[in-house]
């Protein structure tokens, strides 16, 4: 398996496991906010029509662009506002929420799924898909009791705070780890020497 697989396989994990961590618990969240049954249907509605909606014009873009940013974009998006989520007192205020990881998830997922299935190993794309999706079962599994855990022992703050953490720190991981849509492996020994060339030059 390429290295530029294994790391969309972490940082989307990643993701996965954070999103993850509060689905299981979203009715009692939306009821915390003084919701109905028909809100939590409305708030997941709202997500879903907005990301099906932008997710075509988002995918011709990324297309066109290094679709590392549109990744990273998403992962950063989502981050924020899970943050935001900590902040919330009313139902509308969910409503913008989803609306926002609506457009996340438009913004991200058909540029990952470009960089995936163009470095899939050839007369391997079945298996490693399937790697993807077992990586994503296992997050989903892992992140619905620890998620749950987290709200027996504390609350959705402190969910939240964790959710947005995790999200940017992915983001951050494409950024630093993919150049021109490929894997760059960062030389720590090798920017050290170009530090101290750099510092040379000046002197």
């Amino acid at each position: 398996m390429k290295n530029i697989l294994k790391l969309l396989l972490v940082a989307d994990g990643l993701v996965i496991f954070a999103a993850a961590l509060w689905i299981p618990l979203y009715a009692i969240f939306v009821e915390q906010l003084n919701g109905t049954i028909l809100d939590v249907g409305i708030a997941w509605a709202i997500a879903m029509f907005v990301y099906a909606t932008l997710e075509i014009p988002f995918g011709k873009l990324a297309d066109h662009h290094q679709k590392k940013f549109f990744m990273a974009g998403e992962y950063l998006l989502m981050g924020i506002v899970f943050l935001y989520l900590t902040t919330i007192t009313q139902i509308w205020e969910l409503f913008i929420a989803e609306f926002l990881l609506g457009i996340s998830a438009a913004i991200g997922t058909p540029a990952y799924d470009g960089i995936f299935s163009k470095s899939l190993d050839k007369g391997k794309e079945s298996f490693e898909w399937s790697i993807w999706e077992t990586v994503n079962g296992y997050a989903g599994g892992a992140a619905a009791i620890i998620g749950a855990y987290i709200i027996f022992i504390a609350d959705f703050d402190i969910l939240f705070m964790g959710m947005g953490i995790i999200c940017i720190i992915a983001g951050l991981i494409i950024l630093l780890f993919i150049k021109n849509d490929h894997f760059n492996s960062i030389s720590f020994a090798n920017t050290k020497k170009k530090f101290f060339r750099k510092k040379m030059k000046r002197h």
